[in-house]
């Protein structure tokens, strides 16, 4: 690894875009599940995944450099919550550009403040236990420290993609079908039936 860091390190890059890209076709493919939409075409899906894995990239960095502020301004009273809240917010845009724009056809943006709500708040609380890490790797060589950094990354991103999911299954539940199509929808596309939305809509019923 020493040797080859330099060959090892573009291939972590060109994995981290395929990987980030990837995330986002699959979560296309959740919402598109969900709301009873086809996806986009292959060139468009992967154009919408590097634009959104360059947003998510800039509105995590953006809600770690608003955590900090805790720790910052900690011994200033009411300022210590300054960072909590402005991550929160960081999250909840993000939220909404995912909604906005991953699916092939989506809510309207006063429509999707409910589950991006839910979804920013939970996304920030997870954010907020990423310092354990620190106290988590302490004593481990630097190879132990980065398998953990690892699977600590992974563990994240899946709670992530769980909020993302969760605050979706609440627009749907209740605002229904969306009616317009999304911020970058195929020319032409239409909504189609799948098992996600004819469970949504037996649960709407149900509720």
């Amino acid at each position: 690894m020493q040797q080859h860091s330099g060959l090892l390190g573009l291939i972590s890059i060109v994995g981290l875009i395929w990987g980030g890209i990837n995330l986002f076709a699959t979560m296309e493919f959740a919402l598109g599940e969900m709301f009873g939409v086809e996806q986009h075409s292959f060139l468009r899906q992967r154009l919408m995944g590097l634009v959104m894995m360059a947003f998510f990239l800039v509105g995590v960095l953006a809600a770690v450099v608003a955590n900090a502020v805790i720790s910052a301004a900690s011994s200033v009273g009411w300022l210590s919550f300054v960072g909590p809240l402005a991550g929160a917010l960081v999250m909840i845009c993000l939220v909404i550009l995912i909604y906005r724009v991953v699916p092939n056809r989506t809510f309207q943006l006063s429509e999707v403040w409910r589950g991006a709500l839910l979804a920013g708040i939970l996304m920030e609380i997870i954010t907020l236990a990423f310092p354990f890490y620190a106290k988590l790797v302490h004593g481990f060589n630097s190879y132990g420290a980065t398998f953990a950094l690892f699977f600590l990354l992974a563990t994240w991103l899946f709670f992530l993609s769980q909020f993302i999911l969760v605050g979706a299954v609440l627009n749907r539940l209740v605002l229904g079908v969306p009616k317009e199509g999304g911020a970058v929808a195929e020319p032409g596309e239409k909504t189609t039936e799948t098992r996600g939305s004819r469970a949504a809509e037996a649960q709407s019923r149900a509720s």
